[in-house]
C-alpha cells in the first residue's frame, strides 16, 4: 500500500508537501507513510483517498484468488504447533525460530 501512495502521488503531480498540506499532516508523516514505516489511520487513509481523489481499490491491492488466502501444509502445521500457547510462549518460540534460521542461514554460507 505504501508503495501505492507514492505511485499515485507522483502521477498526479503532487510532492510529498503538498499532499500533506492536503491531508493536515507533515511531509515526514507523509515520507514514513510511503516508505512503510508509518501505519496509517482510517481517518488518514480517507483524507488521503479524498486528496488524491482516488477509491480504495486503487491504494490497497485486492486478493483475487481463493489460493492467496489458503495456507501451505507447512504454513498450517506451524500455525497448529502454536495455536494453544500463550504470548509468553509464542515470542519464546518466534525467538528460538529466528535464532535457528540465523544459525542455518550462516551454516549453509559456509
Amino acid at each position: 500500500m505504501a508503495k501505492n501512495i507514492k505511485n499515485l502521488r507522483v502521477s498526479k503531480g503532487l510532492s510529498q508537501e503538498k499532499l500533506a498540506e492536503l491531508v493536515g499532516v507533515t511531509p515526514n508523516y507523509i515520507y514514513r507513510l510511503e516508505t512503510g514505516h508509518k501505519k496509517m489511520s482510517l481517518n488518514c487513509l480517507l483524507s488521503i483517498l479524498n486528496a488524491l481523489d482516488i477509491s480504495v481499490d486503487q491504494i490497497i491491492p485486492a486478493k483475487s484468488t481463493q489460493e492467496d488466502y489458503e495456507l501451505s501444509e507447512v504454513q498450517d502445521q506451524l500455525l497448529n504447533i502454536v495455536k494453544g500457547c500463550d504470548e509468553n510462549e509464542i515470542a519464546f518460540i518466534m525467538e528460538h525460530m529466528k535464532n535457528l534460521l540465523y544459525e542455518l542461514h550462516k551454516y549453509i554460507k559456509h
